[in-house]
């Protein structure tokens, strides 16, 4: 009953405002079922790949196109602090830059504590 539910929700929803992450319901099985706390995450992602954009002296136009997505997809991923691997990886590879390092960084220091 509980999938019914967020089957309904996604199809309400907008799949680039809400994704699996977001959704109550996702987060009541995680949390219930399967006994997972979720974890938040204190790495600005979104805005870490503004800055190198802009570094880089590219607009955000040409990283949309990149990567075949609007210009107001990229704003919204801007405003977050996660995002998934896979696309993440396709702006490692379109910026030539390294972004899972600051995922690296912020194990290492927990590892430290």
């Amino acid at each position: 009953q509980i999938y019914h539910i967020c089957w309904k929700l996604h199809t309400f929803w907008d799949t680039t405002e809400i994704e699996e992450k977001d959704c109550p319901v996702h987060q009541e099985i995680l949390q219930k079922q399967f006994k997972i706390k979720t974890m938040k995450i204190s790495i600005p992602i979104g805005e870490l790949i503004k800055k190198e954009l802009k570094k880089q002296g590219r607009s955000v136009t040409w990283l949309a196109a990149e990567l075949g997505y609007s210009r107001g997809h990229l704003y919204r991923l801007f405003a977050k602090n996660w995002i998934y691997t896979d696309l993440l990886y396709k702006i490692c590879r379109i910026l030539k830059h390294d972004f899972f390092k600051y995922y690296s960084e912020e194990l290492e220091n927990i590892e430290e504590k």
